[in-house]
């Protein structure tokens, strides 16, 4: 891992996330297995109170859980999620993968029958992937539901379609303004029902509702439920109002897994979260989360030259000098920050407010399109590069357009790498899927599936090297390295098993199933139950 390795090593370990000493078996012998530690491969390994005390070859010392010749890999670490949008994601219209307007209206017209909810929220439509060439608007919508109101996220969560309902219920019309920050689109001075950026916030006050705890609880355990699935052990998460439902289930003892939570900007502002660094149980109070632009998908990432495409150069939320101010101020609370920053201009303008007003470990989520000069800055930085390879499935039909040759430096993941950048790996999830197998795959193929073709193959990741986002290097990112994220004597027993040798055939990584979840030698999930 180069220079990012050596940073890594240097710096201190937090050890943050416990696990009651009363949960944990004594000794566990895990034998018959194929066991991938970072510098070799093992058959047999040994845990005690939740630790690995011991690793081997050949015969185990002793009898225990039977692996069956499977793969074990350490548990996964998302590094950029949203739990509490994954869970709640199961309850709103699904609108991915409408390879037309037509469809997304289908959809939406077998939705409405059942929906009880004021609003109808949907997700998941992708204009680039729509045969219609355009994106959809309201009128479209009104010919399905006019009298009851309407929101549509677009898969990126950076643009929403509002019917003419919703339109009149947020006061927008002719007469109206864009917010700073924010874009209300019109065609022949009307609005279309495209909002986008901090236009979205006029939607979010009337969809987000002021539910329970118990309600907010329930629907956490949905996303967490879906991370178990797919081998997740610790998450960094992005998540609203969420604080007391996590702490609540860990104490009724419902939180199996490890939880590093980023609230965002505005509840740290107005003071309605814990000191930073609070923990309670597998509850951390990790960091604060700012946006600096859009996205590539929505014409709203902010470029440093237009878009290739168009004329615009998307949306800086911030001015400098508000951006410093507002960093300044977090970091001199003892805030770890986050900020999202999809284009080269936001990615520039962060990395600067960084070096200006350091802090630990601070996270430049996404890096999707860089500089050259923002990757020699990064190169000479601690600041962690916080990527999602899944998006690259989506993201490569239409970077080429929006990007030109600007997409040299753009999903250039091996660069990163090679630099001695601190690289780390999330999913975004609901945006994309919360699978690091599937993550890991196009990383390393840089293609949706088999059928597909590379795309920009030189920016490939070895096994190794994809693998390490979702382990070391997302370990890195939650400040738990050291402790977590490789199968080494005296780390976390956190492990998964496989249903294929993705270690002999990379490619299986896109059809193997996570068998069991262990997290401090407790298995924690099953795919048979």
């Amino acid at each position: 891992m180069g220079l990012g390795r050596a940073r890594m090593n240097k710096l201190r370990c937090y050890p943050w996330i416990f696990i009651p000493a009363s949960r944990l078996e004594p000794v566990v012998i895990f034998y018959n297995g194929k066991i991938l530690s970072p510098n070799r491969h093992y058959t047999w390994m040994e845990v005690s109170g939740g630790k690995i005390s011991n690793l081997g070859t050949g015969v185990p010392p002793g009898s225990g859980i039977d692996l069956g010749g499977k793969v074990v890999l350490p548990g996964f670490h998302d590094s950029h999620i949203h739990i509490f949008s994954l869970g709640r994601a199961a309850q709103r219209l699904n609108l991915v993968g409408s390879d037309s307007i037509a469809e997304l209206k289908k959809r939406l017209q077998e939705y409405s029958q059942t929906s009880k909810s004021d609003w109808i929220v949907g997700y998941g439509w992708n204009q680039d992937m729509m045969v219609d060439g355009r994106y959809p608007c309201k009128d479209d919508i009104d010919e399905v539901i006019s009298d009851r109101p309407v929101v549509l996220f677009r898969a990126c969560h950076h643009i929403g379609l509002v019917n003419s309902k919703g339109l009149d219920i947020l006061g927008i019309d002719s007469s109206s303004t864009s917010p700073e920050g924010g874009v209300i689109d019109f065609e022949n001075g009307v609005p279309t029902g495209i909002l986008r950026e901090k236009a979205l916030s006029m939607v979010t006050e009337h969809i987000q509702s002021a539910s329970s705890v118990e309600e907010r609880m329930r629907i956490i355990q949905r996303g967490i439920e879906e991370c178990l699935k797919v081998g997740i052990t610790s998450v960094q998460t992005n998540d609203p109002i969420a604080w007391e439902a996590y702490c609540q289930l860990d104490d009724e003892g419902k939180l199996p897994i490890s939880v590093h939570l980023t609230f965002p900007v505005k509840e740290v502002l107005n003071g309605s979260v814990p000191e930073p660094g609070a923990v309670h149980g597998n509850v951390v109070a990790s960091r604060v989360k700012l946006f600096a632009d859009g996205s590539l998908g929505a014409s709203t990432a902010a470029l440093n030259e237009s878009y290739s495409d168009g004329t615009d150069t998307g949306v800086l939320i911030y001015s400098d000098e508000e951006l410093e101010g507002l960093v300044s101020d977090l970091a001199q609370k003892g805030w770890r920050i986050e900020i999202h920053a999809i284009g080269d201009r936001a990615a520039e303008q962060v990395i600067r407010a960084f070096k200006k007003h350091p802090s630990v470990r601070p996270v430049l989520t996404h890096a999707q399109v860089l500089s050259a000069s923002a990757i020699e800055e990064l190169s000479n930085s601690d600041i962690i590069a916080n990527i999602q390879p899944v998006f690259l499935g989506t993201d490569k039909t239409f970077a080429d357009a929006r990007l030109g040759e600007r997409v040299k430096y753009a999903y250039a993941w091996k660069t990163l790498i090679d630099n001695g950048i601190l690289v780390a790996g999330g999913s975004d999830a609901p945006i994309e899927s919360p699978n690091p197998l599937l993550g890991m795959y196009q990383a390393i193929y840089r293609r949706k599936n088999e059928e597909d073709t590379p795309w920009r193959p030189e920016e490939s990741l070895k096994f190794k090297e994809a693998l390490e986002l979702f382990t070391t290097r997302g370990a890195y990112a939650s400040m738990t390295d050291g402790r977590s994220g490789a199968l080494e004597i005296g780390m976390d027993a956190d492990f998964i098993v496989l249903s294929e040798d993705v270690l002999e055939d990379p490619r299986k990584l896109l059809t193997a199933k996570v068998l069991e979840v262990y997290k401090s030698g407790l298995r924690i999930h099953s795919l048979e139950e």
